[in-house]
């Protein structure tokens, strides 16, 4: 009886381990969710990890010119081996060695190009991180705007399932006394259902929108977020007029600055290919301790020397490399050029867009107050018995059209804003 209870209390303790789980609640404005994201997405330590890496090659590349030493030992045994010099058998003697030996690059064009190469790899893995992360913001606004139209659709949903079921409980008993149709209660009951279904399926759309949400940012699926913004602050804070008059300076671009590093990496590219042509210098010194000697031995323990390579022919085997990298640089160029038009035409599309979804939201504000109205006035004509179910029932869907429209014209809005600030955005920033 006492091991059931164990097992019992166990279970009970593993269970709740989900529900702890379960209760960490985060509570986070667009900015803040922003913030975390950069800190805990996986794709944003990976950008992290790209950066670690890339000064961890500089250092190996720095490091290839420094002094390098080394030590080695060994051992030989020549089996009993002898030989006949002069008249006398000389044995040779096992053979113990321990050497020390220092090396150091003096010259090597290789060595200083590709210092230059490591330093701009290093330069392009934080530009890429830099743009990493402001992609990442970029996608956590948007699913942060998604999730906050869902919850306005939701509102949207709910309102309306509360003033038909008030209509319906009104018609209900006029229908009841012989006031109206039986026809319009009927209508008014379809449109009842429909909006109880749209209520549901606004709240799981809710739950999805928090879901990509929660894996932009790098939290588990238990998180429980609460979301502090609201649509109206975020749209009042919208400046159309200043983004839209807003210089672009297309060399400040991130892309730009990203396509001008590897033009920089595809130029000392050459330079690492003609450089292949140069000597190279290295100088060492060593040292060996003999703990056991041969018979006979005239190897001094000590040297020091100069190693020079020259390369003297190689079939055109370098002017070759050298070709390929110009070609690669030339490439480069002209893909430099090709992104200059495309980010510039890209800027003149997302002002086009912004002007256009401002102009749209403002007119679907403005037709969500007009079919507030004209359901509120065919519905008191409704209940007069001037009008049918089904004018009642044409004005709830028109109104039902014109909030959808509405937060959808939100959505763009703000995604129209995001995608223009994306363009300014620059790693001074």
């Amino acid at each position: 009886m006492k091991r059931t209870q164990q097992i019992m209390l166990l279970c009970m303790a593993l269970t709740a381990l989900p529900l702890s789980a379960a209760a960490q609640k985060l509570t986070v404005s667009v900015q803040q969710a922003a913030d975390h994201a950069v800190e805990n997405n996986r794709q944003s330590r990976n950008a992290s990890l790209a950066v670690q890496e890339a000064k961890a090659k500089q250092w190996e590349a720095i490091a290839n010119g420094l002094p390098q030493a080394e030590a080695t030992a060994d051992y030989t045994n020549f089996l009993g081996a002898s030989v006949e010099a002069f008249g006398n058998t000389i044995e040779f003697n096992p053979t113990t060695n321990l050497a020390f030996r220092v090396t150091q690059l003096v010259f090597s064009g290789n060595y200083y190009v590709g210092l230059r190469m490591a330093k701009i790899a290093r330069s392009m893995a934080q530009t890429g991180k830099t743009k990493s992360d402001l992609e990442l913001r970029i996608d956590v606004a948007n699913a942060y705007y998604l999730a906050l139209v869902a919850v306005q659709s939701r509102d949207f949903a709910t309102q309306n399932l509360a003033n038909l079921q008030s209509i319906y409980e009104t018609t209900k008993l006029s229908a009841q006394v012989g006031v109206i149709e039986q026809t319009d209660l009927d209508q008014l009951t379809v449109q009842v259902n429909s909006m109880a279904n749209a209520v549901r399926s606004a709240e799981r759309q809710i739950e999805l929108a928090h879901n990509m949400l929660r894996l932009q940012m790098g939290v588990s699926a238990t998180t429980e977020l609460e979301l502090t913004d609201n649509l109206e602050a975020i749209i009042a804070h919208t400046n159309v007029e200043a983004a839209t008059e807003r210089l672009f300076e297309v060399e400040k671009n991130i892309d730009y600055r990203l396509m001008t590093e590897q033009e920089t990496l595809a130029q000392q590219q050459i330079r690492l290919q003609q450089a292949a042509a140069l000597p190279t210098l290295a100088a060492y010194y060593s040292y060996t301790e003999k703990l056991k000697k041969p018979a006979i031995d005239f190897s001094p323990s000590q040297m020091v020397g100069l190693n020079l390579t020259v390369p003297i022919f190689s079939s055109g085997l370098r002017c070759a490399r050298v070709k390929q990298a110009r070609i690669q640089y030339e490439t480069t160029l002209n893909q430099k050029e090709l992104l200059t038009d495309q980010l510039r035409i890209q800027e003149k599309q997302a002002r086009f867009n912004l002007r256009n979804a401002t102009d749209q939201y403002l007119t679907q504000q403005q037709n969500l107050e007009v079919s507030q109205r004209v359901f509120n006035n065919i519905n008191l004509k409704f209940q007069q018995g001037l009008v049918s179910g089904i004018d009642l029932t044409t004005a709830a869907n028109n109104h039902v059209n014109a909030q959808n429209s509405y937060v959808m014209a939100v959505l763009q809005l703000l995604q129209a804003g995001n995608d223009l600030e994306k363009l300014y955005f620059t790693t001074e920033q």
